[in-house]
């Protein structure tokens, strides 16, 4: 088992990447706390925890480190994160992102968003180096370029 650690802030089309690659990596599987926080409120770790023990061969985790301040690194150990592909926007397309999207409320202010992708990188970069995997940052990528170095990351990584 190995999982890839999908990291970028709301909007960033990280659920868009995991969508695709699903259906380039044959029996991968999907997971994101905060969907996991939604369906199940507080029994979410139980289920996260229980659908992790179940050792599939490949995990698309879709991760946020822009809220918190935890030591994540024993987590992504727990989970086996082999990599972290850190998707980036530029700030003031985000905000049209956000914008166009009618189905979530999302922060539109420039300045916050610039801060947490600033603080989600910082942490993504620290995870990285206390754990020892690769850490790509994808900056305005499309969907198509994104899944190529993704699967460079799948296949050189763990």
């Amino acid at each position: 088992m190995k999982s890839i650690k999908i990291i970028g802030i709301s909007g960033t089309g990280k659920s868009t990447l995991i969508k695709a690659a699903l259906a380039e990596f044959n029996g991968a599987v999907s997971l994101s706390f905060g969907e996991y926080l939604q369906k199940y409120g507080s029994t979410a770790t139980a289920h996260w925890d229980e659908a992790i023990a179940e050792q599939k061969k490949l995990y698309f985790i879709d991760e946020h480190l822009e809220y918190g301040a935890g030591d994540l690194s024993e987590t992504y150990i727990q989970e086996k994160t082999s990599a972290i592909l850190f998707l980036e926007v530029s700030p003031l397309a985000l905000i049209r992102r956000r914008a166009e999207d009618k189905t979530r409320v999302r922060d539109l202010d420039l300045l916050q968003v610039d801060r947490e992708q600033k603080l989600a990188w910082a942490r993504a970069k620290k995870i990285a180096q206390e754990i020892g995997v690769p850490l790509v940052r994808l900056k305005d990528s499309d969907v198509h370029s994104s899944i190529k170095e993704l699967k460079q990351l799948v296949q050189y990584s763990g």
